[in-house]
């Protein structure tokens, strides 16, 4: 049987696997929002629970309403900074250890966006670094940076219980879903106009460029997410302080690590992904392509090295997701940092030769396994295994040599990032870092780094 043949055996049994247990939301005609009363319940809904109530069209719109009424208003600049203007809210230790533990069981999501894993614990620590010694951040509104730190590590919550690869079903993608139920979790313990702004960064955090049409016909505009200045203030810093931690994430060894299990997952579910301008289908080609240790591309389906790249690339340029940058040095240095990581793991596996060299220890497979699961500290990663050796099987016995000295530099490259990472917050005396601090034990126990 053909290697093609193979992959879209296995991913067709994999389909059916997940259809099964997590039926897939259908395609339903676009309908006018109509108002839909939350019921009451004394405590926020389970993950499971959530995954049957999404599946509901009442709970969708009534979800999309909430979206519309309470969100879409902020969009409004002098809304938005009025909010800001508020009773400044002071985060304590206790308050960011209630936070915390409210999002305790919510540990789900796909593979390379886990909420409760890796992605989500580092783009904690993004955010903290990036307040922790930044000039202009000082300057902002307490109430908008506050709000951008929560959505640092919230943006993919809607991912528990919605499918990141399923954003265009309906109206709400796993942002406005994710902004709803950040909003419920927390309600009890941060302020309406602490909540309203953390849920307008959830739901503004992938940075569409245009309209989204829906399979049900829907058109998702945009997010209004202009940065200004008033008395001294840059306002709606916490739309571009979510962006800037999940853009960290999504540079260097880390979107290395994290791009090729979601693509494998992403295709469980007949997905598609984005890479320069384009949609392309997440198939047994655009699989086998991912893992060839070159800058390459076949269509619009990128080499995991050529969407290292291209991000790297994009960082050193002026354009939408970079266009501010530089107005704050402490994203501008970190982004740097991230972005000639990315460049360099391109260029030590593309000079490699490949050669089969006498090796002590683990296997290059078992290297690069190790790795993707290292970053991405969730067992869900083992159901993207067997798509994984059938594309790595693929590569000639060259191919998959060339990987091995990338490997260890992207090993000893996330490490350096992570220890980074805690220099800028324990040094930091900023409150809101300050009131983060005693969380950093356990934040460096769950992604196992001292």
């Amino acid at each position: 049987m053909s290697f093609k043949n193979i992959v879209s055996t296995l991913l067709a049994l994999w389909a059916d696997f997940l259809r099964f247990v997590f039926p897939k939301s259908t395609t339903t005609p676009i309908e006018t929002p109509k108002e839909v009363v939350m019921p009451e319940k004394k405590d926020f809904y389970t993950v499971e629970e959530l995954k049957v109530k999404l599946l509901d069209r009442d709970f969708q719109l009534m979800i999309h309403d909430w979206v519309q009424k309470t969100l879409r208003p902020l969009e409004n600049d002098a809304e938005y900074e009025r909010l800001c203007a508020l009773e400044e809210f002071v985060p304590t230790p206790e308050i960011m250890t209630a936070i915390y533990a409210a999002f305790r069981p919510y540990h789900g999501g796909g593979v390379g966006h886990e909420f409760g894993g890796g992605h989500s614990w580092r783009d904690l620590l993004d955010g903290l670094a990036i307040i922790a010694h930044d000039p202009i951040l000082k300057t902002a509104y307490p109430n908008d940076v506050f709000a951008g730190l929560l959505g640092t590590f919230t943006h993919d919550f809607g991912n528990v219980a919605k499918p990141r690869y399923e954003d265009n079903l309906w109206e709400g993608g796993h942002a406005e879903v994710g902004a709803w139920q950040a909003y419920q979790v927390l309600q009890d313990l941060l302020p309406e106009h602490i909540l309203l702004l953390m849920a307008y960064a959830v739901a503004a955090h992938t940075h569409k460029l245009g309209q989204v049409t829906c399979d049900n016909g829907y058109v998702r505009e945009t997010w209004n997410d202009r940065l200004f200045y008033n008395m001294g203030h840059p306002v709606r810093v916490a739309v571009w302080l979510t962006r800037f931690a999940d853009r960290l994430d999504t540079n260097g060894v880390t979107l290395f690590a994290r791009h090729i299990p979601a693509n494998i997952e992403g295709s469980f579910y007949g997905g598609k992904d984005f890479s320069a301008a384009s949609f392309y289908e997440i198939d047994g080609k655009a699989l086998a392509v991912m893992v060839k240790p070159a800058v390459i591309k076949d269509g619009n389906a990128p080499s995991t090295l050529m969407h290292i790249s291209n991000f790297a690339n994009s960082s050193f340029k002026f354009g939408a997701y970079s266009q501010h940058d530089a107005r704050f040095p402490s994203m501008e240095r970190l982004m740097t940092h991230k972005a000639n990581q990315g460049l360099r793991l391109v260029e030590v596996v593309s000079q490699s030769t490949g050669e089969a060299l006498l090796q002590e220890g683990l296997s290059t497979l078992d290297l690069f396994w190790n790795f993707l699961s290292r970053v991405s500290r969730f067992e869900s990663i083992e159901e993207t295994r067997p798509i994984f050796l059938h594309i790595w099987g693929e590569l000639t016995s060259e191919e998959q040599e060339k990987w091995r000295a990338g490997l260890e530099f992207a090993s000893d490259a996330y490490y350096e990032w992570l220890r980074l990472l805690y220099v800028e917050i324990e040094s930091s005396e900023h409150p809101m870092v300050v009131a983060c601090k005693h969380l950093l034990p356990e934040l460096k126990a769950n992604l196992s780094v001292e």
